[in-house]
This record gives C-alpha cells, sequence and structure tokens, in this order.
C-alpha cells in the first residue's frame, strides 16, 4: 500500500541538538515521517556518518531527501564553475545515497544573460555527464 510521507526540510525546531540523528529521533516522536537533509554550502557528512544516518532512517522508518549545496550553477560561462558545481552534485548524490535518500534536490543554474531556451541546453548537457558518471558508479 502506498503511503504519503510529510517532514521537515533540514533538522526540526525542537530538535534537541542540529544534528541529522537527532532530527530524525525528533521526526519520530512528532509523527513525521520524512526529512531533507540540508548540505546547504557543502556536503559535509563523511561516509561512515552517512551510513548511520541510513540505519537510523530505517530504523525509524523516515524517507529522506538530500539537497546539494546552493553553489551550482551549470550554465556558468566559466568551464571551472561548472566542473565544481558537477563535483558538488555527484558528491551531495554519493553521501545521499550512503544515507538512503531516494532524492537529491538542486538549483541546476541561473540564466546570467542567457535565453530560456540556451539555458537549458546547457544545463542539459552538463547534468547528462552527472546521470552518466552516477549510472558509471551504480
Amino acid at each position: 500500500m502506498d503511503r504519503l510521507y510529510f517532514g521537515t526540510g533540514g533538522v526540526p525546531h525542537g530538535s534537541t541538538d542540529p544534528s541529522t540523528l537527532a532530527g530524525m529521533e525528533h521526526l519520530a516522536k512528532l509523527k513525521l515521517g520524512a526529512m531533507e537533509i540540508e548540505f546547504v554550502q557543502r556536503v559535509s557528512m563523511g561516509e561512515a556518518a552517512a551510513r548511520v544516518v541510513a540505519d537510523t532512517a530505517k530504523r525509524l522508518d523516515i524517507k529522506l531527501s538530500a539537497h546539494a549545496p546552493y553553489y551550482i550553477n551549470l550554465n556558468s560561462h566559466e568551464p571551472e564553475k561548472v566542473t565544481a558545481s558537477q563535483g558538488r552534485l555527484l558528491q551531495a548524490a554519493h553521501i545521499g545515497w550512503l544515507c538512503g535518500a531516494q532524492t537529491v534536490v538542486f538549483h541546476a543554474g541561473f540564466y546570467v544573460g542567457d535565453s530560456p531556451q540556451d539555458t537549458y541546453a546547457v544545463i542539459k548537457k552538463n547534468l547528462e555527464a552527472v546521470v552518466n558518471q552516477l549510472r558509471r558508479k551504480g
């Protein structure tokens, strides 16, 4: 049977501390079933911690998504910024996956003076490169 999950973006107010683990424990007490892990400025969680998050989420039946850092612009005119943006997205996807998240939320880019059609085409091309890397990694 399908189920609808409600939760918070980030650790909910009222949590005992600002950690992801404490946030999930508080969500369970509130009878909520989802949380977005917010990697706002950077992905600061390591692989070992992500595995603990996954175990806790499974135990508490909390569904997770991960929000990639805001410093992503797949339409930048500077190739090094595109490469860095792709790296941030890959890192958020990797750690999110280790946490058990099935969704990665992100803001793909900015117009930077380009038309909507041109922006879409560039972002699509640069995002396809990320998706291809994720598929290669399984």
